[in-house]
């Protein structure tokens, strides 16, 4: 009889689960996020389609602009080229940190919704793992998708730019001369790099409401930031607090960019130059992060102690 004890002790489902490496049960619970929440991914590809569509029509506008464009100034002509592509990223940029919102603020509270918590908590996967797998959707996950998804966009742009001044027998290095080909890239991966970064305190605050509200999680989401902002213009008539909360939401790229200037100390172009330096001085960032921490642990207490809906 102990013999057999033995045997099935050792044998037994749990014992095997719980030599899974921490590292394998991380990458299944990310897996297992992306699986229950296509909708995340589905979302960007048919915006990423729609941008592709609308820039596929700017090129085949380009061959008539390009005499208004010659008359322009070299910077306002560089800005007039790079516009189509700048505008396409921040679209898909905007997208995905909207998708990544409505993911932080559901996925905690729907699985306490239907109840599927009680499953996932017998399986061999820690709260700390659980959480950071689904926080690892919107600062990794997501990211790279929507960087794979405005790169494919922009390229679709540039081939069918190249095609249509080609067909009209205008010079294809001139416009190639015109466009950051090389940089794009490099500057599209560090700005979706800085909005992770960035977002990532009030994508843990969303998840902490998430893990705590009982219902209503996106007016427990939002709610407080417009009560602060309300109280302190009232009681206060200051703008501190809402310097600080619109800086979080809409001032990335102005954390992490730096307009390029001329010798005369205006714009030479539309756009920004990606300033890391900066950026990763910035003590806004750091202290981003650190609430971004604090936010997590309490988020994996929470997960640990509530129970379902």
């Amino acid at each position: 009889m102990s013999v057999n004890s033995n045997v099935i002790h050792e044998t037994s489902p749990a014992t095997t689960a719980s030599k899974v490496p921490p590292l394998r049960l991380f990458s299944w619970s990310i897996r297992k996020e992306l699986w229950e929440h296509r909708a995340i991914y589905w979302a960007l590809l048919a915006v990423g389609g729609l941008v592709s569509v609308g820039l596929i029509y700017s090129a085949f506008r380009l061959p008539g602009k390009i005499e208004y464009l010659a008359t322009l100034s070299t910077s306002e002509r560089l800005a007039a080229y790079d516009l189509p592509y700048s505008a396409a990223a921040m679209i898909l940029m905007a997208t995905m940190v909207l998708v990544a919102c409505f993911y932080c603020i559901e996925t905690l509270y729907g699985e306490r919704r239907d109840r599927s918590i009680l499953f996932w908590k017998s399986m061999p996967v820690s709260d700390p793992i659980a959480v950071l797998a689904k926080f690892a959707i919107p600062t990794i996950a997501l990211p790279t998708f929507a960087l794979c998804m405005a790169i494919f966009s922009q390229l679709v742009m540039l081939i069918a730019s190249t095609l249509m001044v080609y067909v009209n027998g205008l010079s294809v290095s001139a416009l190639w001369a015109l466009l950051p080909i090389s940089t794009m890239p490099i500057g599209l991966a560090y700005f979706v790099l800085a909005i992770s970064l960035w977002f990532a305190p009030v994508y843990a605050w969303f998840m902490f409401v998430s893990a705590w509200a009982k219902r209503a999680t996106l007016v427990w989401a939002v709610a407080p930031a417009i009560a602060v902002i309300a109280i302190e213009q009232l009681t206060l008539n200051t703008s501190t607090l809402t310097q600080v909360i619109k800086s979080r939401v809409v001032g990335v790229a102005s954390a992490s960019f730096t307009a390029n200037s001329d010798s005369s100390g205006r714009d030479s172009r539309a756009d920004l130059v990606p300033d890391p330096g900066k950026f990763f001085a910035s003590p806004e960032l750091w202290i981003g992060l650190l609430i971004a921490a604090a936010l997590l642990i309490a988020t994996i207490r929470m997960r640990r102690l509530r129970d379902p809906i």
